[in-house]
């Protein structure tokens, strides 16, 4: 049976860390403006959000690494 080898995959990402800077750079992964398919929870601090994908609703929260890519 022949084997392939699949090549690495740049991805772009940030990590969200409950910052209002946290906020916009997870605006900018998406081209800059607030994407509808991004929502990002608001209270005394930024606890999270979540981001709808093809797969469903996948949330995160501070520490959570946010990608794009395949």
């Amino acid at each position: 049976m022949p084997k392939y080898r699949a090549e690495p995959v740049v991805i772009e990402a940030v990590q969200f860390k409950g910052t209002g800077e946290s906020c916009s750079e997870v605006d900018a992964l998406f081209g800059g403006r607030h994407d509808p398919n991004v929502c990002i929870w608001k209270s005394c601090t930024y606890d999270g959000g979540f981001i709808q994908t093809l797969e469903g609703k996948m949330e995160f929260g501070k520490g959570d690494y946010i990608i794009k890519g395949t």
